[in-house]
């Protein structure tokens, strides 16, 4: 179950670290730390986590109330 949002994660960290350090290495600026593209990536996905959650609260809620009744 969480494989593919493991793997949708790293796609997201390699997309978001080596798209702009590409742009910000042309721009003559220094390549980008760890610590500084972890906070991107975190950034960046946790809306999606998010969302996933309440999807997952959502349909708890709907299967909890279908399986008491």
């Amino acid at each position: 179950m969480a494989l593919p949002l493991v793997l949708i994660g790293l796609v997201l960290l390699t997309s978001i670290v080596l798209g702009p350090a590409h742009q910000w290495n042309q721009a003559g600026i220094e390549s980008v730390t760890v610590f500084e593209a972890a906070l991107i990536f975190l950034v960046g996905v946790t809306p999606f986590w998010l969302g996933f959650w309440f999807i997952g609260l959502a349909f708890g809620m709907i299967f909890e109330n279908r399986t008491s009744s």
